[in-house]
């Protein structure tokens, strides 16, 4: 069954929607909280079991409701709604700084790394709030599917765009070789290291 986390800024919202199948199409819908009319209402199609999309345009301090739903024909099942409000940007026209990133699978030395596809692609995504928060472009990440095995080349994507604002990373992860428990443990603490 499909279900749905958010997590968003003063001027955008980032969707990460699992349980998917490849091919089915999910609708992402925003508004204001006393407005019918949306903000977002846009419709991708998944290519695997997770798919993540961030929408800029909102307000800060502003709070809006949520809803993301499967397609079928002209009907929506939608998934549920969530309201959230936006955090003022201070004044100064950047965004508040993202909230500390903490991976939702336990990951300690010695255990096995099992993290899933719709939870790499939603760190990528924190990643490019902090991104925002600190006046840099988007990155542009490979987006990871379930059943796809992690590379080096993947995750250090993440090395290489968390290193731009922060000088508290571990080694870069080895092609062909094995990615540690503190090597992703590494990534969360730099990321939540930028002030």
């Amino acid at each position: 069954m499909a279900s749905y986390g958010i997590s968003y800024t003063a001027m955008s919202v980032t969707f990460t929607v699992t349980g998917l199948y490849s091919g089915q199409t999910v609708r992402f819908f925003v508004r204001l909280l006393n407005d019918n009319n949306p903000v977002v209402d846009q419709q991708y199609t998944a290519s695997g079991s997770s798919i993540t999309r961030t929408f800029p345009g909102l307000s800060p301090s502003t709070t809006y409701v949520a809803n993301a739903g499967i397609v079928s024909g002209i009907t929506t099942s939608w998934i549920g709604a969530q309201q959230f409000t936006t955090p003022n940007d201070g004044g100064g026209g950047g965004t508040t700084r993202p909230a500390n990133w903490s991976w939702w699978s336990a990951i300690y030395a010695g255990g096995p790394v099992r993290i899933s596809a719709g939870e790499w692609n939603a760190f990528c995504a924190r990643i490019n709030e902090f991104r925002a928060y600190r006046g840099l472009p988007n990155y542009w990440f490979t987006t990871v599917y379930s059943g796809n095995a992690i590379s080096a080349e993947v995750v250090n994507q993440a090395w290489n765009a968390i290193s731009q604002m922060s000088g508290y990373l571990p080694a870069q992860a080895a092609s062909g070789g094995q990615i540690t428990a503190s090597f992703f443990n590494g990534l969360a603490s730099a990321l939540n290291s930028i002030s």
